[in-house]
């Protein structure tokens, strides 16, 4: 991480692959101190809300003060225990503060569009959004997972939607570097097909690839990454006793057999098992099964997933927490939510088949010490249902692949090190054996529009005209299939952000209707009646004509639409 810090004063862009469970945020946090003295400012973007808390409370671990963090998510608030006293993290818009941590989805908008506490204005000022998101030091964490949650609808498919976020991410990147940004992106499990996509828009010159990780990791990054300037750090010697440690005692079994049965296997041998779906409903329907498993009469079993509200997330993510401190009897259900990021350490995973960077980083969460393995079951369903929900959210041709790949898995993977074949490694040559570039000249001429033509004195295009345009050429959301609408749950005092295509198609299953409108309540109470049918259509430049009325708790969520043991379904 050091390396990498004083890399980006001779080059724009710093590349940092490391494995899971290496400690990458940790050191991160440990380097604050040089880092605002060095940039004074630094903008953490990671690919989930669920990590906003999860990064602030271990950067107050790390002895940062609150004071110089802020965040900026669709998270109404969120507070700390800091020396015994409950400390309030601000919002901040601006990424003003010293230390600012906010998600894929409002960086892009504060980048492209406005400050997102300026959206409702009729002029909002882009130049400070584009200042801030560019100035100081831009942090990337594992970027190439933000991917759907929600299954898509009709004409959307998943593969250009995949494009959507490997253009837009080029693009942002290719525009930092270009003025001149200072970034680092992290992550574990990149394949080189996407590095070279990325580069491939950018002058190799001003660009620096750190690589950490076992000889086979190295390997494959050196003859597969067209990087003019790679910094490799061979693990092998240091971890070669470990690793083999590491492939004796964590197994891997791909099943086809029902995730049920999986449970129930699994049960008699590990305390702590996580179990990871590719979509809400997908996990939904395992909770509710598990609940009734003889196996598990004795687990704790708790659902967790992206249609709760934030602050039953954080109180579950919490108790998650404080259950696995306690080595106490447990089974966690998840989506995405927790596939990344998080540190949880749990005995046994049961996955479903997903891509390689996505089942990498869910392996990541079993015998997490990096130096100290530990007995850990991991198993890899493959049956009907799970290959049907991942093509709903990830591209066909990669779950095709990788089911292929795992017909020829053993017991024993190098999921974490790339020293011992097989490894991760097999893995993510899938992307690049399969990777197609992009047709990106729709979104780069979209992109460039938002930055360069819209915001020219002479066109005096409004905050509401650049919305309009967001919402034809990106479904109102610059990297996820569609925009995201705060649902308000007024039993709990709290939001849901649902996206547009969950909305679409069950919109009055959750939604308080009158004569077909939806209602949206005001911090003060208010109701206004909403269109539905224009919201659906242009769902940003809808909204800013609410906002301007005052502050929006969201749309009012039908009673008992929504419910606390297993969210909105």
């Amino acid at each position: 991480m050091k390396e990498s810090l004083s890399d980006i004063n001779n080059y724009n862009m710093v590349f940092l692959i490391a494995p899971t469970g290496y400690g990458k945020t940790s050191a991160f946090h440990y380097l604050y101190h040089e880092i605002k003295r060095s940039w004074n400012r630094v903008v953490h973007v990671l690919p989930l809300r669920a990590l906003i808390y999860t990064v602030i409370s271990d950067a107050i671990s790390r002895n940062i003060p609150p004071h110089d963090l802020s965040y900026q998510a669709m998270i109404p608030s969120i507070t700390v225990d800091f020396e015994g006293k409950e400390v309030e993290i601000k919002r901040d818009p601006y990424f003003s503060k010293h230390y600012n941590i906010t998600t894929y989805d409002s960086y892009l908008w504060t980048f492209y569009v406005c400050p997102l506490s300026e959206i409702s204005r009729e002029y909002a000022h882009y130049d400070v959004g584009f200042l801030m998101g560019s100035a100081g030091l831009i942090a990337f964490d594992e970027v190439h997972l933000v991917m759907a949650t929600d299954e898509l609808e009709a004409p959307c498919d998943v593969t250009s939607e995949y494009n959507k976020l490997l253009s837009v991410t080029s693009f942002t990147i290719k525009t930092l570097a270009l003025i001149g940004g200072r970034i680092l992106l992290m992550s574990a499990t990149i394949p080189a097909s996407f590095l070279n996509f990325i580069i491939g828009q950018l002058n190799v010159s001003q660009i620096s690839l750190n690589v950490c990780g076992g000889e086979r990791m190295l390997r494959y990054y050196k003859q597969r990454a067209n990087f003019r300037k790679i910094n490799l750090h061979d693990i092998t010697k240091d971890y070669h006793d470990i690793a083999k440690e590491y492939i004796n005692k964590v197994k891997t079994v791909v099943s086809a057999k029902s995730i049920e049965d999986d449970l129930t296997s699994v049960a008699s041998k590990a305390k702590r098992i996580l179990v990871v779906c590719n979509t809400v409903s997908r996990a939904v329907e395992i909770y509710r099964r598990a609940k009734h498993l003889k196996k598990l009469r004795d687990y704790e079993v708790i659902l967790i997933h992206s249609r709760f509200t934030e602050a039953h997330k954080y109180e579950k993510i919490s108790h998650i927490t404080k259950k696995l401190k306690e080595n106490t009897e447990l089974v966690v259900i998840s989506t995405q939510v927790i596939e990344a990021g998080v540190d949880f350490d749990f005995d046994a995973l049961i996955t479903e088949i997903a891509p390689p960077a996505s089942l990498i980083q869910r392996i990541g969460r079993v015998s997490r010490d990096f130096e100290q393995p530990k007995d850990a079951k991991i198993v890899i369903n493959v049956n009907e249902k799970s290959i049907a929900s991942a093509k709903k959210v990830y591209p066909e041709v990669l779950i095709n692949e990788t089911k292929e790949l795992l017909q020829d898995v053993k017991e024993e993977v190098d999921w974490r090190y790339g020293i011992f074949s097989p490894s991760f490694v097999d893995f993510l040559r899938i992307y690049d054996e399969s990777f197609k570039e992009p047709d990106i000249d729709l979104y780069f001429g979209m992109l460039e529009n938002l930055i360069i033509t819209y915001r020219k004195p002479t066109f005096h295009y409004s905050t509401y005209d650049l919305l309009k345009k967001i919402d034809y050429a990106f479904q109102g959301s610059l990297i996820r299939e569609s925009a995201l609408i705060p649902l308000y749950v007024e039993e709990f005092n709290s939001q849901v952000a649902l996206s547009i295509t969950f909305l679409r198609t069950n919109y009055k299953r959750v939604l308080e209707l009158k004569n077909n409108d939806a209602i949206l309540l005001y911090e003060d109470g208010k109701e206004k009646r909403v269109k539905l049918e224009s919201l659906l259509r242009h769902p940003c430049a809808s909204m800013i004509n609410y906002l301007k009325e005052g502050q929006i708790l969201g749309l009012i969520c039908k009673r008992g639409a929504y419910n606390e043991e297993v969210g909105l379904v």
